[in-house]
C-alpha cells in the first residue's frame, strides 16, 4: 500500500509539474507575417513564405524587398527559330517593386521598345512568381510586338527564372526563344 501510494504521489508530481511548464510562444512575438513554434522549450519564429526575420526576430521584412536593384544577368537560351540552337548571352536587368505583389523586370533579355527597355510583370506569391503572360511594346505603326510567359523563385541565394520570348513584325515571328535567367548583384 505505501508503495501505491509513493507512485501515486510522482504520478501527481510528475503531471503538475508538466502542467505548471509554461508554453514558450505564449509570450513569443513573431510579427504579422510569422507562427511560433516551440522546439524544445524554446521558442522559433517560422515565417509564412515570401517573409523573412527582420533583426528584431519578427517575421516582418518581405522577401521581394532584397531583391530590387540592378542585376548583371546570364543566360542560356534556345533559339527554336535556328534549329534549337542554344547560347548564352549576358545583359544588365533592373527589378523593381511595382507593389508587395508585382515586380517590373526592366531590360529582360535585353530588348527594346520603341519606348525604352522591354520591361515585363511579374506577380509574386510568395517566393515564387509569374511572368504576366501577354503581348508587350506593341507598336501598331511599326507592326512590332514581343509575347512573353515565364515563371522564377525568390531565395536567400537570388533570383532564377525562365521565359518564352517571341518577337514579331508585320506578322512574321523573328525571334522565338526560350531562355534560363541566372542574376548577380552589379
Amino acid at each position: 500500500m505505501k508503495r501505491l501510494g509513493f507512485s501515486i504521489l510522482t504520478l501527481a508530481v510528475l503531471l503538475s509539474t508538466q502542467a505548471c511548464k509554461e508554453d514558450p510562444c505564449e509570450t513569443k512575438d513573431c510579427g504579422p507575417f510569422g507562427n511560433c513554434v516551440a522546439v524544445d522549450d524554446e521558442a522559433s519564429c517560422n515565417c509564412e513564405d515570401g517573409f523573412e526575420l527582420d533583426d528584431d526576430g519578427l517575421c516582418s521584412i518581405y522577401s521581394i524587398t532584397h531583391f530590387q536593384g540592378d542585376f548583371t544577368t546570364t543566360e542560356i537560351c534556345t533559339d527554336h527559330l535556328r534549329n534549337d540552337t542554344t547560347y548564352q548571352k549576358s545583359y544588365d536587368l533592373t527589378i523593381s517593386l511595382a507593389s508587395f505583389t508585382e515586380i517590373n523586370l526592366e531590360s529582360l533579355g535585353g530588348f527594346f521598345c520603341h519606348t525604352g527597355p522591354l520591361t515585363a510583370k511579374a506577380t509574386v506569391t510568395g517566393n515564387d512568381f509569374q511572368l504576366q503572360a501577354g503581348t508587350y511594346c506593341e507598336d501598331i505603326v511599326n507592326q512590332t510586338q514581343y509575347d512573353i510567359s515565364g515563371n522564377g523563385q525568390i531565395s536567400q541565394e537570388g533570383i532564377s527564372f525562365s521565359y518564352q520570348l517571341s518577337f514579331s513584325q508585320f506578322g512574321t515571328v523573328t525571334t522565338d526563344e526560350t531562355c534560363a535567367v541566372t542574376l548577380t548583384t552589379k
